[in-house]
């Protein structure tokens, strides 16, 4: 008689009186995923993994022996039914954020085991993630870190100038001498530019959570505490504990941007004391919320370029105004509403949204404001 599957009647015999796949079913070899971690040198990126500094970097990530320290590091932290033979990683790169910061290493995993000496190796095929901390190598604690308690982590998401991060770090230093230690002296240690931010060094924890939450609210920033690894020698973990981070996530939009949240077309007017107001063209009406409820609403940035017009007429019958664009000499209608300290012949800057033409409102406060009035 053919051998024949005992499980699932297949004609196929792989090993004890089974087919391969209902072999594989009933021999799984990973028996716990267990959450993976590196860490990562904030400075220069170099990568600490199994207990060890490593003598390769985040840019290596993808390299035979970037592969080979990670294949140790899942053999040794998952939990298997029996131990593979062999392991083979493949397409192994890095994952980012929002913010174009490295997040975690993924990849696709190939496993080559066999549970019994008389079974052929029998490959399973895996996904795994691990997940990127970020700490200071020893080397860069000693060249760019003094001895710190706490920090304060400035990210932006937009590609800011080397000016705007100095005047990031000289508001950070003015702040951070309102908050003295028990000596007087500035609890600021050092600042350090990065990409699109900066992180600033304190020498006690309330100093950091203090300059950090004023700044946030100055800037309409989110502000989020976490903690980061301060040290790396496990014989000197008491003297290395993890410590606090103030990381402050600064939104992407500024006074004057166009928005889109769900159908409402708005315009940013201000900003500041954590709070957002803007003006919403289709309620017409000025509103200012908290920064965190206007992120909470996904808005959208809506790249619109100002036009100059210039009213022609006005139907104050229909509540329009025929207007005409001074570059290409279209006419267009708007809204009365929004040009009603418009006469005829004045020009005005507007945009036009789904074929709407519409008001820059932030010049019309700025009008108003002139005059001591605010709508």
């Amino acid at each position: 008689m053919d051998s024949q599957c005992i499980i699932c009647g297949k004609k196929e015999e792989f090993f004890k009186h089974q087919c391969k796949e209902c072999y594989i079913e009933a021999n799984t070899l990973i028996r716990e995923k267990i959450n993976l971690k590196i860490v990562s040198c904030i400075h220069c990126e170099l990568i600490f993994i199994n207990g060890h500094w490593k003598s390769f970097f985040l840019a290596d990530v993808g390299s035979q022996k970037v592969d080979s320290a990670l294949s140790k590091y899942i053999v040794k932290e998952w939990k298997f039914n029996y131990r593979p033979k062999d392991i083979i990683l493949e397409d192994v790169h890095l994952s980012f954020n929002e913010d174009n910061i490295p997040i975690s290493i993924i990849g696709k995993i190939h496993f080559f085991a066999n549970p019994d000496i008389f079974s052929p190796l029998i490959e399973f095929n895996d996904n795994f993630e691990a997940d990127i901390n970020w700490g200071d190598c020893p080397d860069c604690r000693e060249r760019f870190t003094d001895v710190y308690t706490s920090k304060i982590q400035i990210r932006s998401q937009k590609d800011e100038s080397e000016n705007t991060l100095k005047q990031w770090a000289s508001e950070i230093e003015n702040l951070s001498s309102n908050f003295p230690q028990s000596n007087g002296k500035n609890p600021l240690s050092k600042i350090l530019f990065v990409k699109n931010g900066l992180d600033a060094l304190f020498q006690t924890k309330p100093s950091a959570s203090n300059v950090g939450r004023i700044f946030a609210k100055n800037y309409n920033g989110i502000v989020s505490i976490t903690t980061e690894f301060s040290g790396f020698d496990k014989s000197k973990w008491k003297e290395y504990p993890r410590i606090p981070v103030v990381l402050i996530n600064l939104p992407p939009f500024e006074t004057g941007d166009f928005i889109l949240i769900n159908d409402n077309f708005l315009q940013i007017i201000s900003s500041g004391d954590g709070k957002i107001e803007y003006w919403d063209f289709k309620r017409k009406k000025l509103e200012k919320i908290p920064i965190k409820s206007f992120i909470e609403g996904n808005p959208k940035k809506v790249d619109l370029d100002l036009t100059k017009y210039q009213l022609i007429n006005i139907d104050p019958k229909e509540n329009l105004g025929q207007i005409m664009d001074m570059l290409s000499f279209d006419l267009s209608y708007i809204d009365t509403f929004y040009i009603e300290d418009i006469q005829e012949g004045d020009e005005f800057s507007g945009i036009k949204f789904n074929g709407i033409v519409f008001r820059n409102m932030k010049q019309k406060f700025v009008f108003e404001e002139k005059k001591g009035v605010r709508i």
